[in-house]
């Protein structure tokens, strides 16, 4: 699996790099961290950092965070009892209409009708 680090290390020196990048974006993307931020560790521009990071992972770095945030929803919303709203939050969406919103482009329903079909018996 690439990380925003490993798109970064071809063509930077290592040790140019803060260390947030790769656990603020792969590790932690509940946390809300604004792609461009990690521009601050890549020593680059935001356009090289975006060409660069859509090559490489083939989504913008939006893009890309939006689909780790989904994913994170999902693992939540099948074995997590909380309320959506709770989800959202955790997930780094602004609000449970926005968690709605994006969920629904990417998976073609909403939250609850997810939690309904795929929650394990076990939460």
């Amino acid at each position: 699996m690439y990380t925003v680090a490993t798109i970064i290390y071809d063509s930077v020196n290592p040790f140019e790099l803060g260390v947030a990048t790769e656990v603020f974006a792969v590790e932690r993307p509940e946390l809300g961290v604004p792609w461009y931020r990690f521009l601050l560790c890549a020593v680059m521009s935001p356009r090289t950092f975006a060409r660069r990071f859509r090559a490489t992972l083939g989504a913008s770095p939006y893009h890309w965070l939006l689909q780790q945030r989904i994913a994170l929803a999902q693992r939540l919303l099948e074995t997590a009892d909380d309320p959506i709203e709770n989800i959202a939050t955790q997930c780094g969406f602004s609000s449970a209409a926005t968690l709605r919103l994006h969920f629904r482009r990417f998976l073609g329903l909403p939250p609850q009708s997810y939690r309904t079909t795929f929650q394990s018996t076990s939460a």
